[in-house]
């Protein structure tokens, strides 16, 4: 990858980079954020080696989600966020037919290739066809691979900040459709500089990843 593309291809030459994200639901947001975290940190020698995943976090317990489908690309920061209730290849080949060919003009590059996953609904034939009616190129990047997805600390980001706010601003009873709105808008409100910054490590990230034999590294 980094033979083929230049530092600049990733800020340049990728529309967008894309995921799918939920977050968990909880009827008293505060409480919870005050709770100590549960987190899962995976060793060392798990990362892009076969059989090996990268870093993960687990958000408690629970079983409502706040689901979205959500593309970021440098210059432009969100480019879409999407609410869905599951994920399947017939809903993400729905989802391309009605939104790539505006999230390639919003992005404003002259390119439609774009990036994700390995999700298997994401990556299923019916999917594919879609990309291919739409003209977009595809550069996928293996499954649970958050360390060339910069797009992961995005969702880092608003996950820290929807749980700094439930406490600044004593958030103690929330619906889940009120959650779900503070969610978006947190999404919304990351600023742009920052999103920048994380496509802009994209070529760090890769030598990095190399330099430790396909283990995880600080992203």
């Amino acid at each position: 990858m980094i033979k083929k593309y230049p530092p600049q291809f990733w800020t340049n030459d990728i529309a967008f980079y894309l995921d799918g994200v939920g977050f968990t639901y909880k009827t008293n947001p505060a409480e919870q954020a005050r709770a100590p975290g549960s987190r899962i940190w995976r060793k060392r020698s798990e990362g892009l080696k076969r059989n090996c995943t990268s870093k993960g976090r687990t958000e408690g317990t629970g079983g409502h989600y706040v689901k979205l489908i959500v593309a970021i690309t440098h210059g432009k920061g969100i480019v879409i966020c999407e609410p869905y209730t599951r994920m399947s290849g017939e809903y993400f080949a729905s989802f391309i037919r009605r939104n790539f060919e505006d999230m390639f003009e919003d992005a404003g590059k002259d390119s439609c290739t774009w990036i994700q996953d390995g999700d298997p609904s994401q990556n299923s034939k019916a999917a594919k066809g879609a990309m291919n009616e739409v003209k977009a190129q595809l550069l996928s990047i293996p499954p649970r691979s958050p360390d060339i997805n910069p797009i992961e600390n995005v969702f880092h980001l608003v996950h820290d900040q929807l749980s700094k706010d439930a406490i600044q601003k004593g958030i103690n009873k929330e619906t889940i459709e009120q959650f779900e709105k503070r969610v978006i808008d947190t999404l919304y409100s990351i600023p742009l500089q920052h999103i920048d910054n994380t496509i802009e490590s994209m070529d760090k990230r890769l030598h990095q990843i190399i330099q430790n034999n396909g283990c995880r590294v600080k992203y």
